[in-house]
């Protein structure tokens, strides 16, 4: 009998199923480039899943949404210690914010909504620790829709396995040296 982790198809269903549960897929490292082509990374809360597409809420005066208007590709990493498996996704992203996430928004729980409308802006400079405000703001609240362009899955177990899956190749996947 073969193992899931012995196929690519094994390694995608793997991946996508937990994705779709949220349980170990929750939290995820995006990375951007910033105006001056420096990297920035930070962790951020998986919302909502589908095959080829994940879902994020942010601020829409985080650094991250200027960084993704100048260049929309972003990087998303994640690592699922119970299945020893590292996914790493390229993605382009689209920003969604105003009326087109209305019904997400009325859907946030009130103690989440305070997330997003922080003042000052997430990284500005203030006097001391405690000098901001969160008040909810539903101008203030943005979804990510991250289409999927690459999902690269490396298995490391006893033996080493590491798949690409890509939007060009029809999500077929090749195997990669790990």
């Amino acid at each position: 009998m073969t193992n899931w982790f012995e196929t690519a198809d094994g390694l995608w269903s793997a991946a996508w199923d937990e994705i779709a549960s949220r349980a170990e897929t929750r939290l995820w490292t995006l990375a951007t480039v910033d105006a001056d082509g420096g990297p920035q990374q930070r962790t951020i809360v998986l919302r909502g899943a589908e095959p080829t597409t994940l879902q994020f809420h942010t601020d829409l005066g985080s650094s991250k949404i200027a960084h993704l208007r100048r260049d929309p590709r972003a990087g998303l990493l994640c690592w699922l210690p119970n299945r020893q498996l590292q996914l790493r996704i390229n993605a382009a992203v689209t920003i969604r914010h105003g009326a087109d996430v209305a019904d997400i928004w009325d859907a946030v729980p009130d103690a989440s909504r305070e997330a997003y409308g922080a003042v000052p802006a997430s990284g500005q400079p203030i006097d001391d620790a405690l000098a901001y405000a969160k008040p909810a703001n539903q101008a203030a609240f943005a979804v990510l829709d991250c289409a999927v362009d690459t999902l690269d899955v490396l298995h490391l177990g006893a033996d080493h396995r590491r798949v690409i899956f890509s939007r060009d190749g029809d999500w077929r996947g090749q195997w990669v040296a790990p």
